[in-house]
């Protein structure tokens, strides 16, 4: 049953027992190849969520990467074009990474990505780095809490150099860190939303109101 609490703005937010979940394609996926760009997609299967966090093997001395995100599945083949023009848009660029060659590293200072509950984002990912030549792969599917992790498959997993992704299939290696997560409607948009002691029948929710909100309708179940 949901529960509604007027708190006349209206905003959505998703709450289960968890609010943080990483999902991961190691050691599923080997390290066996390579190139400098990998796409995979995230699904938020349950709730609305936001990325917050990609790891990734970059090559050793691998400095920085761009982000790219495509609403929907990546439904690409053979050569995966990562343009404008494609429906890609660069999410961030110059992202500070530490590559090693040996182990993911965490992406520094990225900006969250929001997916609305039951969509699919498709992302892409530059620089220097390692894959998994992923023919034959027994699993392309990564389940978590409230999320899924797509890679590795035919239609999702293009290894190569952006614009022109022509090795398929690839398989990301690394992780994606995600929460649950508010998407509303109001004029004035809110922020630095944060979300603490979430259990089964209650919950702690913080956020800045915008400028002209002056009342909440909250949504939750």
């Amino acid at each position: 049953m949901k529960k509604l609490l007027l708190i006349v703005c209206v905003f959505l937010v998703g709450f289960t027992g968890f609010s943080q979940d990483t999902i991961t394609t190691i050691p599923t996926f080997l390290n066996n190849n390579g190139s400098s760009a990998i796409s995979f997609e995230v699904v938020a299967t349950t709730s609305a969520i936001k990325i917050t966090g990609i790891s990734n093997l970059y090559n050793n001395g691998t400095a920085s990467t761009d982000i790219w995100v495509k609403p929907g599945a990546i439904n690409g083949s053979q050569t995966l074009v990562v343009s404008a023009a494609t429906g890609w848009s660069q999410h961030q660029t110059g992202v500070t990474v530490a590559g090693n060659g040996t182990s993911p590293v965490w992406l520094q200072n990225m900006n969250e990505i929001s997916v609305a509950a039951g969509d699919t984002i498709g992302i892409v990912i530059t620089g220097g780095m390692r894959y998994f030549t992923a023919t034959g792969a027994p699993v392309t599917t990564f389940s978590g809490a409230f999320a899924q992790l797509n890679a590795g498959s035919l239609s999702n997993g293009f290894g190569g150099v952006v614009p022109n992704l022509g090795n398929d299939p690839r398989g990301f290696l690394g992780s994606v860190s995600v929460e649950l997560d508010l998407l509303g409607g109001c004029t004035d948009v809110f922020a630095n939303v944060t979300t603490d002691s979430i259990l089964s029948t209650t919950a702690q929710v913080n956020w800045t109101p915008g400028a002209t909100n002056s009342s909440f309708w909250l949504e939750y179940g």
